[in-house]
């Protein structure tokens, strides 16, 4: 039989959390999907992974086994997708950044580390759709990678840098832009600019507007620019994370806080490796954080001691 790593990192997803359910959302399919997967992989393996008990999935002996070496095996294939990089000189240090924050924060963090010095060697950046990510990181391998990843991914290691909190977006002539505070009832009479639900920021601002269930989205879009770009027009307004609405307060939007305490969790990643985050890795790290501080982002503790960096405010 032929092994697939997309294959085997749903196989282990399964495995690991004993439900097609939970696999499901980790590898962001249907549990139909999965529950083939799965029977199809058991057919071709000839070895009950599972027993099926009353709708619930219980591990056999064999599946116990089977995960422990799945795992070594994707953490191989990881290793051996960057074997050809590497040399006597620098390696390309391969970037991922999900498209959110990728303009605003990754970008500006790698034009830091030229300037600095601190990695001479090629650079390759990915800019990823978020809902996409799960399926086009496997075609491009990455060393490090930044954004508010969703959900749970057995072969990435991650940290959070900062919260970035939600904001109102708005032209500087909207009546609501002298406001210093904004609470969700506040938009009812706004035209409502929204991102698609199916989203990292899409769900918690589903969540903001629970308590103003009256209040009108006259326009939803996929992606975050389209949004901000609408507003500037003068639309409507956007609710969206401080970070990512950073680009249109540069151009003279207003980003107004929206009361409560929803926020975007901006996280660093990095595929699992016996020998953990690399240096090269540290180093864009750093350049990221440098580039929150000068944008009055509180560092998480965690994340400045994975970092080895100052405690900053």
């Amino acid at each position: 039989m032929e092994l697939k790593a997309r294959t085997l990192r749903v196989i282990c997803a399964v495995l690991d959390s004993g439900s097609l359910q939970i696999a499901a959302r980790r590898v962001h399919l249907s549990p139909s999907a999965v529950s083939r997967v799965v029977s199809a992989f058991e057919a071709d393996l000839g070895v009950a992974l599972f027993e099926r008990r009353e709708r619930r999935l219980v591990v056999t002996d064999a599946g116990h086994a089977f995960l422990g070496r799945a795992r070594d095996a994707l953490l191989l294939l990881d290793d051996l997708a960057s074997f050809g990089q590497r040399g006597s000189g620098p390696s390309e240090l391969r970037i991922a950044a999900l498209s959110r924050h990728a303009e605003t924060l990754v970008a500006r963090a790698v034009s830091r580390l030229r300037t600095s010095g601190s990695w001479s060697g090629p650079i390759s950046l990915d800019v990823h759709a978020q809902r996409d990510f799960a399926y086009s990181r496997l075609a491009r391998p990455f060393d490090i990678g930044f954004g508010p990843l969703a959900g749970p991914h057995d072969d990435l290691e991650s940290v959070v840098l900062t919260q970035s909190p939600l904001v109102v977006v708005m032209a500087p002539n909207h009546p609501l832009a002298r406001r210093k505070q904004l609470a969700a009832t506040d938009l009812v009479s706004c035209a409502l600019i929204r991102l698609a639900s199916d989203t990292v920021i899409g769900t918690e601002v589903s969540r903001a507007l629970e308590a103003a269930p009256a209040i009108s989205v006259t326009t939803e879009v996929s992606h975050t620019y389209i949004a901000l770009n609408l507003v500037q027009a003068g639309v409507g307004v956007h609710i969206t994370d401080r970070l990512a609405a950073a680009a249109a307060h540069d151009a003279g939007c207003r980003c107004v806080p929206l009361s409560g305490s929803r926020s975007v969790a901006v996280r660093m990643f990095w595929p699992k490796r016996r020998d953990g985050l690399s240096d090269a890795g540290r180093a864009v790290g750093q350049a990221i954080v440098a580039e929150l501080v000068s944008r009055r982002f509180k560092i998480e503790a965690s994340a400045r001691t994975r970092l080895a960096v100052a405690n900053t405010a």
